[in-house]
This record gives structure tokens, sequence and C-alpha cells, in this order.
């Protein structure tokens, strides 16, 4: 918890071939869901801020692009 309502999770060591690849989350114990990196990349896309719109657009294609090199 940051303190505003809002979890932050940091999860290392995903290829960059792997980023559609779900993560199974469970927090304190109650609440349980599915997420990958390109879930987070579809969503910020569409952000206002024009940087993290940027990021998530390139996260996008660097895993589109490994994943077919693989």
């Amino acid at each position: 918890d940051n303190g505003d309502g809002y979890y932050v999770l940091s999860i290392d060591g995903i290829a960059a071939d792997k980023l559609d690849y779900d993560c199974f989350i469970v927090v304190n114990g109650a609440l349980s869901f599915k997420v990958n990196a390109l879930d987070w990349a579809k969503l910020a896309s569409a952000n206002a801020n024009a940087d993290i719109a940027n990021v998530a657009k390139a996260l996008a294609a660097y895993g589109d692009a490994a994943s077919k090199k693989a």
C-alpha cells in the first residue's frame, strides 16, 4: 500500500518474449487476479500523459517484436 489507496507491485525477471504471460497475484489473502505487463500497456497507452502512453506503446511493441523472434 503506497499510502493513497493504491498498491504498488514489482515483478522482476520477466523476459521480453514473456510480457504477455499472466502472473497470479494475491493481495492480503483476500483478493486474487491474473495480470501481465501487456495488460498494463494496453490501459496505459490511452493515458492522458503522453510520456506514460509512449512508454506503454513502446513496451507493447518491444514485447511483440521479442515474441516473434523467440
